[in-house]
């Protein structure tokens, strides 16, 4: 986290748990002006919302999963249904299958 004096603070360390993170996505997804974090598990089959609550502090994950036999593999952020809320849509990989995507939106 950068403190304005072209330094940074000390690292914050967030544990996924042996899930095989692929990817990171970092915006505000609550609109409370301080940066949240999204991650992609791979292996566990799942995402891990993060909430900042400012001063480089964070919430616990909070963990959604996507489905037994799917792997998330990327993922991108928008406000896809105009509700003034950030969304998150993953790619997932499905054995077997052609890909899909799951859409996650806030109301």
């Amino acid at each position: 986290m950068g403190i304005g004096n072209e330094s940074f603070a000390s690292q914050i360390t967030i544990s996924t748990v042996s899930s095989r993170p692929l990817g990171i996505s970092i915006a505000d997804f609550n609109n409370d002006r301080i940066l949240d974090f999204v991650i992609v598990n791979y292996s566990t089959h799942s995402i891990s919302v993060v909430y900042g609550y400012g001063s480089g502090r964070y919430s616990n994950p909070i963990i959604y999963f996507t489905g037994y036999d799917s792997f998330p593999v990327t993922l991108a952020i928008g406000d896809f249904n105009k509700g003034s809320y950030l969304d998150i849509a993953v790619e997932l990989y499905v054995a077997s299958a052609v890909p899909r995507y799951t859409i996650w939106k806030q109301q």
